[in-house]
């Protein structure tokens, strides 16, 4: 029944989207490459719980940061270490989250990081960094992931001193088997059988390391290794004096003010409603209302103020309205885009099959069947049918660069 429902949905969604221009990739994550890497560095207020890296929970000791998608990288720079420098000087951090609207070489540090680095009134700026090894004498770590078992594995490798490239466990015939790697930092397996195994941990540089009889202890428990990677030359850790605060002249405030008007031809409070407007490299930020308003308050005077509008399956969108000099009410309601669904905990800034597809699996079913997602009920009527794919096919094709100005 599932497949028949897939099939008639990519036919029907291949009918209504002939009129739409398909999208062309424009380069894909990519690995990590050369000593030093440049982009832009923004801040935020995360990075410590509920990071895409998975590695909570964070210890307090390494300020953190998360990282664009392409140097990110399937997770393979997650629980990096990281030397960034910028116009007032250097911070260590560690990597523990995705910045999914990044470009290459872009960071969203923390907000206790940014001004080691830059004056946070500035918002955004020129930084560049380098990978250092993590500033541990201890050895590697594995964390098995909820719901692990004998016949289904999650392992996360932690307290590396270099980002990792792989991770194998030696079978019975004595073969390493490499272990296909996900986006949330864990390697999976349906082979491990019940341990202790044999690990093989490949860093991105080559080396490797293996721990044998590292037992299975459990879902959701951690058990250390007994070997650690060396430290390469000329990479030793350098633990900056952290540069002072920064005390921003007093300046005038403002606000931005608008509203959202979601493109789905239904009047439905939920639909309006949990927007998130945020300015781009600030903490400043607002949710919408019932009616799709939002107002964000005491920005400093200078700002630059690229907003960015966020929300589980819409398109996000920038918008830039300049460096803010007065009070600011966008006159007309900001439109967005349905049918750009988190995949794996992740939207990819499209809208394509993978959408459909999720639309699929939970076809036909309604708010009291086992199988609804709301995430893919995209008119949020109750019902996943034939009208969020049409939702889906509106925009067919779009990424976030399609809604112009």
């Amino acid at each position: 029944m599932k497949r028949k429902a897939l099939l008639m949905i990519f036919v029907l969604l291949c009918n209504l989207i002939t009129q739409y221009s398909t999208v062309e990739a424009e380069g894909a994550p990519g690995t990590v490459a050369g000593d030093v890497h440049y982009g832009y560095a923004t801040y935020y207020g995360g990075g410590y719980e509920g990071g895409c890296a998975m590695l909570d929970p964070v210890s307090k000791d390494y300020f953190v940061t998360a990282l664009n998608i392409f140097d990110y990288n399937t997770a393979q720079m997650s629980g990096a270490y990281l030397e960034v420098t910028g116009p007032l000087g250097k911070i260590n951090v560690l990597v523990t989250d995705l910045l999914p609207e990044g470009q290459k070489g872009d960071l969203d540090l923390n907000i206790d990081a940014f001004p080691h680095v830059a004056n946070p009134i500035d918002g955004k700026v020129p930084v560049s960094w380098r990978i250092i090894p993590l500033n541990t004498d201890g050895p590697v770590q594995y964390k098995y992931k909820e719901g692990s078992s004998q016949y289904w594995m999650g392992v996360q490798v932690r307290n590396h001193r270099y980002p990792i490239n792989k991770l194998e466990y030696m079978d019975q015939s004595g073969k390493f088997i490499e272990l296909p790697r996900k986006n949330y930092n864990y390697f999976e397996s349906t082979q491990m059988g019940p341990g202790p195994y044999t690990f093989r941990v490949t860093d991105i540089y080559g080396q490797e390391i293996i721990d044998k009889n590292i037992p299975f202890t459990g879902s959701e428990t951690t058990v250390s290794g007994t070997n650690q990677f060396p430290i390469r030359n000329n990479t030793t850790t350098v633990t900056p004096t952290p540069t002072p605060s920064p005390t921003p002249s007093i300046v005038n405030k403002f606000f931005i003010s608008g509203a959202i008007k979601p493109d789905v031809d239904v009047k439905n409070d939920a639909l309006n409603k949990g927007f998130t407007v945020r300015i781009s490299g600030t903490q400043f930020s607002a949710n919408t209302d019932s009616n799709g308003n939002f107002k964000i308050d005491g920005i400093p005077e200078g700002t630059n103020s690229e907003l960015i509008i966020t929300k589980p399956s819409f398109l996000t969108r920038d918008l830039s309205l300049g460096r803010i000099n007065s009070n600011i009410t966008v006159k007309s309601p900001i439109d967005m885009w349905v049918g750009d669904v988190e995949v794996n905990n992740i939207q990819d800034g499209a809208i394509n099959m993978l959408d459909v597809i999720e639309v699929a699996k939970a076809y036909n079913e309604t708010q009291n069947d086992q199988n609804y997602s709301q995430k893919v009920d995209l008119n949020q009527d109750g019902k996943i049918n034939i009208a969020d794919v049409i939702l889906i096919a509106k925009h067919f094709g779009k990424t976030s660069k399609d809604y112009g100005i």
